[in-house]
Parts: C-alpha cells; structure tokens; sequence
C-alpha cells in the first residue's frame, strides 16, 4: 500500500466535518473506469496464480496499459482549474476540494505507480522476462489498496446526501420497473456491500472487505452473520435473497456478482 499520509486522521475528520463530498456521477466515473481496469489486472494476475506460473511479457504489457488508463483518470479528476476540466458534463461537480484531490493522487496514485515500476522492470527491452509469481502477488496486493482507499474514501464522501440519493433512485427504478442492471454497476454494487458490511458488523476489519475476501476465513462471518447480511441487503436493493444461495456464497465477490446478476434480471 501506498505509504498513509501522516495526516490521514486529520484528513477524514475535515472531510466529515466540512462535509467534503464527491457527487454520485464523478464515483460512477471513477468506478466504471478505474473499476474496470482493477478486476483486468486482477484476472491476469490470479490467471497466473492459479497455475502458479509466470506473467508472459505481452500479458504484462497490458498490465502496463491499464496502470496508464487509471493514471489518466485521476490525473483529469484532479484537476483544478475549471477552465481546463476535461469533463464538461460535470462541471457542477468540478474541480474537486484540495484535499480530495491530494488523497485521489496521493493513494491511487502511489500503488499505481508501484505496479507500473514493477511491470516495468520486467518489460525492459535490456532484460525482458515474465513477471514471476512473488513479484505478481504484490501487483494483486497494490490493486487491492486501490479498492480498499476508493471504498474507504467513497464511504466518507458519500454517506451524507449522495448515499440516500443512491438508494433513492434505486426505489424509483424498482417501482418503475427499468432495468437496475443499466442503472447499476458493479462498482456501486460493491460499495452498498462494502457499506454493510463495515456499518452492521464491528467485528470485521474494514481494510479486509476487498473482492476477493473469504467471508468465512478472511472476514469471520458465521451462518447467523451471513443470513443477516442477506436480511440488509434485501432491503437496500430491494430483492429477495434465498438462503440457499447464501449458503453457496465464499467470497465477496461472489456475492456482488450474485446481487448485480440479480438486479439485471428483474
């Protein structure tokens, strides 16, 4: 992970104070982009953990060009002059407050600049080779932070207005009977996951809710825990989850795919 600014605290304590928000439309942005170019890395990496083998140079080649994809990304949301904003459909919502913007460049951009360093090296034209299974471990460990700082920060921008307008529009699109799964993304799924795992069970460690996260082993979810979870989710996205499909459910991930699949089909 990238290494905590030493006024980390102080920063969310200022954000919840002065209520220092990120509009719903700029985290769809974040998560649809950045999302998307996360779960690529991280299903080139567990390609290769799986089998235990090496990163070919190609396939870490297109490691490379989803570091770059996600650096452009925060570097066009961080913008702060309004005269230059590369987003002119969400200029209400534009430029970001200082503080924002340090820890959007400070933390993604960190680990995304640790993964592109260590991709690099093994890409040099002066001794390319595969990226070995060790090296890709921390590649799969930097990714993950991303996940866990943007849940984090979203989490503490979101909570006031923007979350209740999230589930808001969810009820409207429930009602009016409009497909959830154009309305939703995975990413958005996520976080209401994220958010009710960490508000409704203080025995979970918040930096441990990432995708793939074992409930049982890594989280320490019981039974009881998981059908209780399956009761909060039930009513924040207004769908029926059997208990059955509860029970078949490892990881996080699985669960938010399970939901977003669900939403799609309604």
């Amino acid at each position: 992970m990238a290494n905590p600014l030493p006024n980390e605290k102080y920063l969310f304590e200022k954000i919840e104070q002065e209520q220092l928000g990120i509009s719903k439309e700029i985290w769809d942005l974040l998560y649809n982009r950045i999302g998307d170019d996360i779960t690529a890395i991280n299903l080139i990496c567990q390609c290769s953990l799986m089998d235990e083998e090496a990163i070919p140079i190609n396939e870490a080649m297109m490691i490379i060009q989803h570091t770059h994809h996600i650096k452009d990304i925060i570097n066009k949301v961080t913008m702060s002059k309004i005269d230059n904003l590369p987003f002119p459909e969400f200029i209400d919502s534009l430029p970001l407050h200082p503080v924002l913007r340090d820890m959007l460049t400070h933390y993604i951009g960190n680990d995304i600049y640790i993964i592109n360093l260590i991709v690099q090296d093994s890409i040099d034209p002066a001794d390319p080779h595969p990226v070995p299974p060790d090296v890709v471990r921390k590649i799969v460990e930097h990714a993950s932070e991303v996940s866990v700082f943007m849940n984090k920060l979203c989490s503490a921008t979101s909570r006031l207005k923007d979350v209740c307008c999230l589930e808001g529009d969810l009820k409207n699109s429930t009602s009016s009977g409009s497909n959830l799964k154009s309305e939703w993304s995975r990413g958005e799924v996520f976080i209401k996951v994220f958010n009710a795992i960490s508000r409704n069970f203080k025995f979970c460690d918040e930096s441990k809710i990432v995708p793939k996260a074992d409930f049982k082993k890594d989280l320490g979810f019981d039974l009881p825990a998981m059908l209780r979870l399956a009761e909060i989710l039930e009513k924040t996205f207004s769908l029926e989850i059997l208990r059955n499909d509860m029970n078949q459910i490892k990881m996080v991930d699985d669960l938010v795919e399970y939901i977003y699949s669900k939403l799609g089909s309604n």
